[in-house]
C-alpha cells in the first residue's frame, strides 16, 4: 500500500512543493535502507535458519520508488504546468570535465540557458511582473516597456505573450539578429537605438525606454537595472540552487554582470552563508565596471565600444552591489569568445559569449589553484545559450 501511494504522489506531485518533496523521499529511502539493514543483521544474529529474501526485494522496491525523483535531478518530463511561467528556476549544475584538473580543481557551470527563453534573465522578470501585479501597477491588458541588451528583452515578450499583455522593448544596436527575431516571434515590438547613442542621448536605449513608457498609457517599465526585485530573485532562487547542490562546499564562483542583480544577488546570500566564498566578476575591455571596481569613481571615458552581449556597462547600474564582490577581472572579445567554442566543441554546452567570458575567468582561477595544489571548486554561472550568437561569433564567416 505504501508503495501504491508513493507512486501515485510521484506521477501528481505539487509543483510549489516538490524541491521539498524530492529531498524528504531522499532521506526516506536512506532512512529505509538504513534500517533494513540493521533489521537484517539483527534478525540473522537471532534467527540464523530465517530467509528474509522476499522481504528485503518489497522494501527495497519501496525504497527505489523514492528514488524515482530523487533530489539531484530535474524530472520536468514527468510534471504537468499550467503554463510556460512555471518551467522557470532549478536549472542544472553540470561539472566541467575539461576544465577541471583532478585532483585539485572543480569547476561546475550552472547552466542557465535550460530556462524557457534561453538565458538567466527569466528568473526576475517573472519576479518583477508578478511584483507589479500585486502592486496594481500592471493591469490587465497593459503594456510591458523594457530596454535590454536582448535576454531580458526576449524573457519579457515570452511572459507578456504567455499573460496576455504587450511588450515593447528598447534594445542598442549590437543586439543579435537571433535576440531581435526571437523578441518579435513572441509579438514584441523592437526600437533598436543608433550604435552612437550616448548614455546622455535620448537615443539611448535605456533612455529611450523611459520615453516609451512616458508616451504609452497602462504601461510599465520593469527598470531591470534599478529594480531591487532583480537581486533579491537572484538571492533567493539562483543562489540557493547553487549552495543547495554543492552543500555549500564552494571556494569561489564567477559571475557575470550587467544591470548587476545577478551577482549581488548570488554574492549576498553566498557570502552570507560563508564568508571565504570569492566572488568574481568578468569584465568586458571597454566597460567601466573594472576601472570603477578599482578607482571607487564613475568614468564614462573609460568606456570602449566591445562586441560581448548582455554584460559589462557604459554607466554604473544601481543594483550592483560592489561590496559583495571580491574582484573584478577584466575579459577581451577575443578571449571571451575562443572560450565559449572551445565549451561547445569540448563539452557539448553551446553557451553565449558572457559565458566564455566567464569560462575564461574560471580557467584563470582553476590554475591559480592547481599552481597551488589547493583543492578548490569553483562555480562559474552561464547566462544564456549560443543559439542566440549563431549569427555573430559562432559565424564561421564573423
Amino acid at each position: 500500500m505504501l508503495k501504491s501511494l508513493l507512486e501515485l504522489f510521484n506521477k501528481h506531485p505539487n509543483s510549489i512543493h516538490e524541491t521539498y518533496w524530492q529531498h524528504a523521499k531522499y532521506a526516506m529511502s536512506m532512512a529505509i535502507r538504513l534500517l533494513w539493514t540493521g533489521l537484517n543483521l539483527a534478525c540473522h544474529a537471532v534467527f540464523p535458519f530465517l530467509r528474509m529474501s522476499y522481504a528485503r526485494d518489497q522494501v527495497l522496491d519501496i525504497a527505489d520508488t523514492l528514488l524515482e525523483r530523487n533530489p539531484t535531478s530535474v524530472s520536468i518530463s514527468t510534471s504537468i504546468f499550467n503554463d510556460i511561467s512555471e518551467t522557470i528556476h532549478h536549472t542544472p549544475m553540470i561539472r566541467l570535465q575539461n576544465f577541471s584538473s583532478e585532483p585539485y580543481v572543480n569547476v561546475y557551470a550552472k547552466c542557465e540557458m535550460f530556462l524557457p527563453s534561453l538565458s538567466t534573465k527569466d528568473r526576475i522578470v517573472i519576479g518583477i511582473i508578478r511584483e507589479l501585479e500585486r502592486s496594481g501597477e500592471l493591469k490587465k491588458g497593459g503594456t510591458i516597456i523594457e530596454a535590454s541588451s536582448g535576454n531580458t528583452g526576449c524573457a519579457v515578450a515570452m511572459l507578456a505573450a504567455c499573460f496576455g499583455y504587450r511588450a515593447i522593448i528598447s534594445v542598442p544596436a549590437k543586439t543579435s539578429i537571433e535576440k531581435i527575431s526571437m523578441m518579435k516571434a513572441y509579438g514584441a515590438t523592437v526600437i533598436i537605438s543608433p550604435p552612437d547613442a550616448s548614455k546622455s542621448s535620448p537615443e539611448h536605449y535605456v533612455n529611450k525606454a523611459k520615453l516609451i513608457k512616458d508616451e504609452t498609457p497602462n504601461s510599465v517599465l520593469l527598470n531591470q537595472y534599478e529594480n531591487p526585485v532583480n537581486p533579491n530573485i537572484h538571492y533567493q532562487h539562483t543562489a540557493a540552487e547553487i549552495w543547495g547542490a554543492l552543500n555549500g562546499n564552494i571556494d569561489c564562483v564567477i559571475v557575470c554582470s550587467s544591470s548587476g542583480g545577478t551577482i549581488s544577488g548570488i554574492g549576498r546570500y553566498l557570502k552570507e552563508k560563508k564568508s571565504t566564498i570569492e566572488i568574481v566578476m568578468p569584465d568586458p575591455v571597454g566597460s567601466i565596471y573594472h576601472d570603477y571596481f578599482n578607482n571607487k569613481r564613475e568614468d564614462q571615458s573609460c568606456y570602449r565600444p566591445y562586441k560581448i552581449e548582455g554584460i559589462g556597462k557604459d554607466y554604473i547600474c544601481g543594483n550592483i552591489d560592489f561590496s559583495v564582490i571580491d574582484n573584478v577581472v577584466q575579459v577581451t572579445d577575443e578571449d571571451a569568445f575562443n572560450s565559449a567554442k572551445y565549451l561547445a566543441r569540448e563539452e557539448g554546452i553551446l553557451a553565449g559569449g558572457s559565458s566564455g567570458a566567464a569560462l575564461y575567468v574560471a580557467n584563470v582561477y582553476a590554475k591559480k589553484f592547481q599552481e597551488k595544489k589547493q583543492k578548490a571548486n569553483i562555480v562559474v554561472v552561464l547566462p544564456d545559450s549560443g543559439f542566440k550568437y549563431l549569427s555573430t561569433f559562432y559565424n564561421a564567416n564573423e
